[in-house]
């Protein structure tokens, strides 16, 4: 189990009876207070951190010990101080990958994380400790979500033509933070959001939350 603490990684080796280690951020780089990081679904002892670029940890062989390189050569400091703060793999196609930067500057990745398109459109912005929200589809390879500062535009986004363009999906929600977005595992397609004032359900094909 891969978690963050301002300043470190926190890895959960084994079940019963867990050992913890604690493995350092990327020297230099600028991330969020709590850092994104994301297992990688091709091997769970590897993870990625998002920072201003992707990086990949590794397990070393033989050692409980984790290694860092960087993953991709995308610089994603387009604004000045951004960075990734959510990365996802498509549960259908790993080697789909979508991104979002504190800025809301949203990516898309067909080769697992290495080379990046960057979206026409623009989401929403995150909360500083935590990032911004964001679920690929179970259902559609091409359909993707994110949420996140629903203050002055709509909470959440939805894409579904691969993360090239994202609509407005936040019909129904208030104008609030939204922390986290979940897709229903029955393959009904219907989405859940938690938001700082309550949780919300959308049922497929609906209208609204």
């Amino acid at each position: 189990v891969y978690s963050t603490y301002p300043g470190f990684v926190l890895v959960s080796a084994g079940e019963n009876d867990p050992d913890l280690y604690f493995v350092d951020f990327p020297d230099g780089e600028s991330h969020n207070w709590m850092p994104n990081v994301t297992a990688d679904p091709y091997a769970k002892i590897r993870f990625f951190f998002g920072a201003r670029r992707l990086y990949r940890y590794a397990k070393d062989v033989g050692q409980f010990n984790w290694s860092y390189v960087p993953w991709s050569t995308q610089n994603f400091n387009q604004g000045g101080g951004e960075y990734l703060n959510e990365i996802v793999f498509s549960p259908i196609d790993p080697d789909r990958a979508y991104a979002v930067t504190n800025q809301g500057r949203l990516w898309v990745s067909d080769d697992h994380g290495v080379t990046w398109t960057q979206s026409n459109s623009t989401g929403p912005g995150g909360q500083y400790f935590y990032g911004t929200a964001m679920v690929a589809s179970n259902v559609d390879l091409d359909t993707v979500y994110v949420g996140g500062s629903g203050y002055s535009n709509p909470a959440v986004y939805r894409s579904t033509d691969g993360g090239i363009n994202y609509e407005p999906w936040g019909q129904g929600l208030p104008s609030t933070l939204v922390y986290c977005l979940a897709e229903a595992p029955d393959g009904s397609g219907d989405m859940f959001a938690g938001t700082e004032t309550a949780a919300y359900r959308r049922d497929a094909g609906s209208s609204t939350w």
